[in-house]
């Protein structure tokens, strides 16, 4: 059975800030060349990835959870997304 998508990219600033409109909803992405962050319907995804190489990790968390302390605590930071320290700082 074939399926009907659709999706059109509009630069708002070309190369940092877009307006997505697909057929499932409305989203605004944030982000240049190796890394994005798109505030969607449902969440926020972050994406990070190698230019080129078509190799990317992406992290999507709901809306629903982000009032969740609990989920706050799993969420990671933008340091611990991209493979940074742990977050802790170390005292001397």
């Amino acid at each position: 059975m074939p399926y009907l998508r659709f999706y059109r990219r509009i630069p708002i600033i070309p190369r940092l800030l877009y307006l997505n409109l697909s057929k499932g909803g409305v989203s605004v992405s944030i982000g240049k060349r190796g890394w994005t962050v798109t505030f969607g319907r449902y969440g926020v995804r972050f994406t990070v990835g190698l230019p080129g190489t078509g190799l990317f990790v992406t992290e999507h968390v709901n809306y629903s959870k982000m009032n969740n302390k609990e989920c706050e605590k799993k969420a990671p930071s933008m340091e611990q997304f991209i493979g940074g320290h742990n977050g802790t700082k170390e005292e001397k």
